[in-house]
């Protein structure tokens, strides 16, 4: 844990030399107050009509015309309303179920529309955050934070035709901030109950040919124990600290107006204390993640044909060490994947999408003094979808995806929508 602490340290002294010599003033901007009961819903009305949605579709696309159930979380909101984790902002959801073993860091499961925990999709800016080597291949949604995080799309029902069986009940797509504008750089230490602290270094900014958004977070808290209150005399009842270390980064490059290239690197480290063991204030479950992805973006025949190919891994390790236990754990998980997605533009109203995904999935678990195991499997997949509008009212998707699973064969996958919009209502039927 000593090198990612210190390196949050040292980027701390550099964001506050910098802070010191790049002042940041804000805008005046008009009070809300201010604004009349008209121009406030013309300005919900026109955020509605002009709010665009990527996950869906896996195309930019105005809310109006997606044909899905669909919730964006900002970053403004959430940090209107203080959240931390990822798991906190995805609580509110509707149709979406949150459920948590005890304090911060341990187990949580997510379930969507009531399908099991391991059928709702988890990415961050299109990378599968999975653990394959948890039983039920479950996302890993224990120790994520919001701090550099732009806004959350959660698209509800069946999205299997682009994501994969992974996804029957939805998905869960965590956007990452991008720089914008003039260097801004910023520090905040705070403290409250359960003896927590926290401390949150960003700095991001960005010009026609070049972004970066930095973050780096350090949490502490006491927390308290995830046992229930059976007995005043129950020696597993002590408190369950819990630590987080996390660094986050962003950076593109735009080599010209038909070329793009994107990098996401975030990694984490997590210390729980666990009730178990005789010992449960040197039982201890430690975990590491590392999230990476490369992204070139194309355009050609005067941007008809847009490409994206996404190379990307995550990996995730958890120890456990639990005392008066003769046999600690070790546990790997590895997700290897590539993406290879084209978008011809038939017409203004219609594009056609088609795509190539290859995933590779390892899993590697370890018990002291027994043999464990060490497992993995390939899929390729080809996805097809058109997405028709037609007199900004009348939405249409429809694609299909052929899957070829090293251990379960071939399958085929289908799906279907449409919306009709009422325009300047806010009303869609899906």
């Amino acid at each position: 844990m000593f090198p990612i602490r210190f390196l949050i340290v040292s980027m701390a002294l550099l964001a506050i030399l910098l802070a010191g010599g790049t002042p940041v003033r804000g805008e005046e901007k008009e009070s809300a107050d201010e604004k009349s009961a008209e121009e406030k819903e013309t300005a919900i009305q026109s955020d509605y009509q002009e709010q665009v949605v990527v996950t869906a579709t896996r195309l930019d696309t105005p809310f109006p015309k997606v044909g899905s159930s669909v919730t964006v979380i900002t970053a403004e909101e959430m940090a209107r309303r203080q959240y931390r984790f990822v798991l906190d902002a995805l609580r509110d959801v509707p149709g979406v179920t949150i459920r948590r073993s005890g304090g911060p860091g341990t187990a949580t499961s997510i379930f969507t529309r009531g399908t099991d925990s391991d059928q709702t999709l988890l990415m961050i800016d299109g990378v599968k955050i999975h653990d394959p080597s948890s039983p039920n291949g479950a996302a890993a949604l224990n120790n994520l934070l919001v701090d550099d995080v732009d806004r959350i799309e959660v698209v509800r029902g069946p999205q299997s035709t682009l994501y994969g069986s992974q996804a029957i009940g939805g998905v869960v797509n965590i956007i990452t901030r991008k720089g914008r504008g003039k260097p801004v750089h910023s520090a905040a230490l705070e403290g409250g109950s359960f003896g927590t602290w926290n401390g949150t270094l960003q700095s991001s900014g960005g010009t026609d040919k070049i972004d970066y958004s930095f973050s780096a977070t350090s949490i502490d808290t006491d927390s308290f124990s995830a046992r229930a209150v059976d007995s005043a005399m129950d020696p597993n009842r002590d408190d369950d600290p819990y630590r987080n270390d996390s660094l986050a980064g962003r950076f593109g490059i735009r080599a010209s107006d038909t070329f793009r290239l994107d990098f996401t690197v975030r990694h984490l480290e997590a210390d729980l204390e666990v009730d178990a063991g005789a010992d449960p204030a040197n039982s201890r479950e430690l975990t590491e993640q590392t999230v990476f992805q490369i992204r070139p973006h194309w355009f050609a025949f005067d941007g008809r044909w847009e490409q994206k190919l996404a190379l990307s891994s995550f990996e995730i390790e958890r120890n456990n060490r639990v005392t008066g236990f003769a046999f600690p754990s070790r546990f790997e998980g590895t997700i290897l994947a590539a993406d290879w997605q084209n978008n011809l533009q038939l017409d203004p109203d219609n594009t056609l999408t088609v795509g190539l995904a290859f995933e590779k999935q390892e899993a590697i678990g370890q018990v002291s003094g027994f043999s464990g195991y060490d497992a993995d499997y390939d899929n390729l997949a080809l996805y097809v979808q058109d997405h028709w509008n037609w007199k900004e009212k009348f939405s249409s998707t429809i694609g299909f995806r052929v899957d070829d699973q090293e251990i379960f064969g071939s399958h085929f996958t289908y799906r279907a929508s449409a919306t009709y919009d009422l325009l300047g209502s806010g009303t869609r039927f899906l």
